[in-house]
């Protein structure tokens, strides 16, 4: 049976007593409809997680009593930092849902020529964060990701990347695994309608190594989540 798992961005310990905040104590009275002694698990982003039960439930409060603590390793070996773009709102709600499931562990959205301004970051900033924790939630992380301020794209190609590949429909090359690499790994995706030429230019002068995944224009969720998946079959735990 799926357990339920909750963020709870407060310390944590064996035994201690936690009331839930207020959106969480509707979702297990009024979605999960909860009985008393039901399993919770809360995590706070450091790595651990809890598990307790609902000892108690009112009507706008319930309270969990934790029991025991446990470290399970779910996060990928290779350390995988996302350059995403920006895009429409609903592909980038999904990229971002889906590259945390997947396991990165550091996100940074990208504003490029073609990329889709909003006119509220800070707002967008808050949203996202919501994404990566009901997806943390979801697929039994227990770190959340680091979720970077939008950056423009040519400030953030010159971060100190071990690694970096950029998918780029124009190139011929494909991607060639090479020895597990030490250091961390850069996947930039463009937007939608791709970088621009000089766009393109600049990031290969930052040594971003162009390649494409056959010859099928992917949208840019799509190159996303398929390029994160290939990167953690080669380096990661999926081919394991």
């Amino acid at each position: 049976m799926r357990r339920t798992r909750l963020y709870y961005p407060h310390p944590l310990c064996p035994q201690q007593t936690v009331v839930l905040e207020k959106a969480h104590s509707h979702y297990v009275l009024n979605v999960l409809r909860a009985k008393l002694n039901q399993a919770i698990v809360l995590f706070n982003g450091q790595g651990q997680e809890f598990h307790g039960h609902v000892a108690s439930r009112h009507k706008r409060k319930v309270v969990i009593q934790l029991e025991r603590l446990e470290t399970p390793c779910v996060e990928p070996p290779c350390d995988i930092t996302l350059l995403q773009c920006l895009s429409r709102n609903d592909r980038m709600d999904l990229t971002l849902q889906k590259a945390t499931e997947l396991g990165v562990k550091h996100i940074i959205p990208i504003l490029s020529e073609r990329s889709l301004a909003y006119s509220s970051v800070q707002h967008k900033q808050s949203h996202w964060e919501k994404i990566l924790i009901s997806a943390c939630e979801q697929c039994g992380r227990n770190i959340l990701p680091t979720l970077a301020p939008p950056q423009q794209l040519a400030e953030a190609i010159t971060l100190p990347f071990v690694h970096r590949l950029f998918l780029d429909t124009h190139s011929t090359q494909k991607f060639t695994p090479s020895p597990t690499p030490q250091g961390n790994i850069a996947v930039l995706i463009g937007p939608e309608g791709g970088l621009t030429e000089p766009e393109r230019l600049h990031v290969a002068a930052h040594q971003f190594q162009a390649i494409q995944l056959g010859p099928r224009v992917l949208r840019t969720e799509t190159a996303a989540i398929t390029a994160l998946s290939i990167v953690l079959y080669v380096w990661g735990d999926f081919g394991r």
